[in-house]
């Protein structure tokens, strides 16, 4: 099948157009609202798209705080809370703690390696999966009462013994306070 070229079709100017300021008047406010009419409706399809992108954005990230506790019991405040992702995609993702000693940070989902750093040395570092959920993670950096220390004695040679001496392990568990009689 072949395509012609036709030709534009000449339209003629209508033979009655003798408008009164009523009609002009009518067809200028029907212009009016039907601007309006499509104003609106490009509004509310934009503000519905951003509904549904906000609502996926939010379901894609997670929001992690808690509090930091020093090795005093108080809370340890500037201490570093750093997100590295496993597989290296992102750019690591640090926050410090308020004079509160509380942080807050939001993340992409995946699996990250967390790390705490006060006064320069990391003092924890744990594994966490962010799912796009709300998480709470809290550090507590006080000893515990029941931490196994273990301490090296120099044993020596016994008197006239031709035995050197050596170094023995002595465990020692520390004991929680006991409640006063």
């Amino acid at each position: 099948m072949r395509c012609r070229r036709r030709e534009p079709l000449a339209v003629e100017p209508p033979r009655h157009t003798a408008l009164t300021g009523r009609h002009i008047a009518a067809s200028s406010t029907l212009a009016q609202c039907w601007f309006v009419t499509s104003l609106c409706f490009v509004a509310s399809l934009l503000f519905t798209g951003a509904l549904a992108c906000s609502a996926t954005l939010s379901a894609q990230t997670s929001s992690i705080e808690g509090n930091v506790v020093g090795t005093d019991g108080r809370l340890l405040k500037d201490a570093e809370i750093r997100f590295e992702q496993k597989g290296g995609q992102l750019s690591p993702i640090t926050s410090r703690t308020d004079v509160g000693g509380h942080y807050t940070v939001m993340l992409p989902r995946g699996v990250y390696r967390m790390s705490l750093t006060a006064s320069g040395t990391v003092k924890a570092s744990i594994t966490v999966k962010a799912t796009g959920k709300n998480s709470r993670i809290d550090f507590d950096l006080r000893p515990s009462a029941q931490k196994q220390i273990t301490h090296y004695v120099w044993v020596g040679g016994g008197t006239g013994s031709h035995l050197p001496g050596r170094w023995v392990e002595a465990g020692i568990r520390a004991a929680s306070p006991s409640p006063a009689p």
